[in-house]
């Protein structure tokens, strides 16, 4: 445990201390298939600002769906901690665009049904966060996510989130 919060340590210095703006460093963290994906991506994710969303758009009230539709409450997909919810995801997506396979490894809630732990995590990870989950993550839509008594759902059920105590955890990778 203290080699994963030494090694998220050190990628947060040398990330901190680069004179790189975000984008740059995203651009270069990204591996073939996701700069494939990057295309497809909503401009704010990559926008001249270095930063992937928003705060305003991220943290947005998402009351109504697209549809007209009312989400469901967040109590039940057991979210106490909604903005918190908000900006986890937005970390999320930094982690993934950028291969950051230690950070996205911590924020899982193990056994997955296709990782039964961190080792098999990292072996399997090109074939767990493909490019459509890659897509899933970067194209969330803040101000309309999808939440059961499963927990909160990315992209058409690509993967599923729960809080679990403060942190947030991914329950469920679905390629």
């Amino acid at each position: 445990m203290v080699k994963i919060f030494l090694h998220l340590a050190i990628i947060f210095f040398i990330i901190s201390c680069g004179g790189n703006n975000e984008k740059e460093v995203i651009m270069q963290g990204m591996d073939e298939s996701t700069r494939n994906v990057k295309d497809t991506l909503p401009a704010l994710i990559l926008d001249t600002t270095g930063t992937l969303q928003r705060k305003s758009d991220v943290l947005a009230d998402d009351t109504v769906f697209a549809d007209g539709s009312k989400p469901t409450g967040w109590d039940i997909a057991g979210i106490t901690d909604v903005k918190g919810l908000k900006l986890f995801l937005r970390d999320l997506q930094r982690m993934v665009l950028t291969e950051r396979k230690m950070e996205v490894a911590v924020h899982i809630r193990y056994p997955l049904r296709n990782a039964r732990d961190l080792k098999t995590f990292f072996r399997k990870y090109n074939e767990l966060i493909t490019p459509a989950v890659k897509k899933a993550v970067a194209g969330i839509n803040f101000r309309q996510l999808f939440r059961n008594a499963q927990g909160v759902m990315i992209g058409d059920g690509k993967l599923w989130i729960a809080q679990q105590g403060k942190d947030f955890k991914i329950i469920a990778i679905n390629k």
